[in-house]
Formats: C-alpha cells, structure tokens, sequence
C-alpha cells in the first residue's frame, strides 16, 4: 500500500476508530515511514481545528476521541477470568486425584467372618 492510500487509515487512526489489525499495521508503518509520521500529525491538528470550529462558544463540547486501548477495568476483568479458570482447573484436579487415591487404598482388615481379606484375590476367601 502506497503512502497516499494511507490518509483514510491515519485519519481513523487519529479518532480512535481503526480496527485493531489494521491499527497494529499502520503503526508499525508510521514507524518506518516519515511521511506517514507528519501526515498523522497533520490529520490530527486538521481534525483537531474542525472540532474547535463546530464546537463554537457553547455546548456541546466535540473532539476526537482518543484511541482505544486496554485500559485498567479491562486488565483486572482479564486478571479476575484468569483467576477464576485456574481455580476451577486446579479444583478440578484435586477432586480427581481425591477421587481416584480412595479406590486405590490398601485393605485394613480381616472379615471376621471368613478371615479374608477386602479386594485380594484368594482362592479359599471366594
């Protein structure tokens, strides 16, 4: 894509309203091309006029929004879903590992009835 074609996506990009892919793709462009860099400044004080004329002397106050990021509340959410997953994996676990250490549990005692002992096999306890 030639820096002409650009304008659309620094224009976007100076309101916050460039889809993430595309946002990654022309950063990492402004950050070889200079007159990607002057351009974006341009659009931004261009945008940044226009706000200020059709603002006038009352409200409602305009301006470009800034552009969008992962913010605070954004992060904890992230953190508290991380949280609550490896609780539940890890609780998973150990009722698994509860689960199957009870049936693997050596007979303690005799019957008093036949003398055999629970769960071995023996030809005279059957």
């Amino acid at each position: 894509m030639t820096c002409p074609a650009r304008d659309q996506d620094l224009l976007l990009l100076a309101h916050g309203a460039l889809s993430p892919l595309r946002r990654l793709a022309t950063l990492l462009h402004m950050r070889r091309c200079s007159e990607c860099q002057a351009r974006y400044t341009q659009l931004g004080a261009t945008s940044h006029a226009v706000a200020g004329v059709l603002r006038g002397a009352g409200p409602p106050h305009w301006a470009p929004p800034a552009p969008a990021g992962v913010g605070l509340p954004s992060a904890l959410m992230i953190a508290l879903v991380t949280v609550v997953v490896l609780v539940l994996f890890l609780g998973t676990l150990y009722v698994a590992r509860v689960r199957s250490a009870g049936s693997n549990r050596p007979p303690t005692a005799a019957s008093p009835r036949t003398g055999c002992l629970p769960g071995l096999p023996n030809d005279a306890c059957r």
